[in-house]
């Protein structure tokens, strides 16, 4: 069973997503700050991580790339999401895998992660 860490400052879409993503076959880890995320990365060990560019004070295109820099989980694939298109432009200059945005099909969001989860040549879950 695949394992999605999802960070997101809106309490109802991260229970939302829990909601549906566990339904559909994921257990799912939600955060509604960054905090110390490379420690919740390793404990955690997820195949994915969901985060949102847009989170109040903190910027999630800067902790995607601290997160693909950091040796420990380089290999994690980052998709992002937005509700602000124009802050997915040029996502892969922070290193992530892919983008969604807000607002998103249900079907389109479990393509996505699909998609990552089958691209991914990510060693990081056998890592830990």
């Amino acid at each position: 069973m695949n394992k999605l860490l999802i960070l997101d400052d809106s309490d109802d879409l991260l229970y939302a997503m829990k909601y549906i993503l566990e339904n559909n076959g994921y257990i799912v880890k939600i955060l509604n700050h960054a905090g110390n995320i490379s420690s919740e990365i390793i404990e955690f060990v997820p195949d994915i991580l969901i985060l949102d560019v847009n989170l109040g004070d903190e910027n999630g295109r800067e902790i995607c790339k601290k997160i693909k820099m950091n040796p420990e989980t380089k290999d994690l694939p980052v998709i992002l999401f937005s509700s602000y298109p124009k802050s997915l432009d040029n996502y892969r200059e922070c290193l992530a895998n892919d983008i969604i945005e807000k607002p998103f099909d249900l079907k389109y969001l479990l393509q996505k992660i699909s998609c990552v989860l089958a691209n991914s040549k990510s060693t990081f879950n056998k890592i830990f």
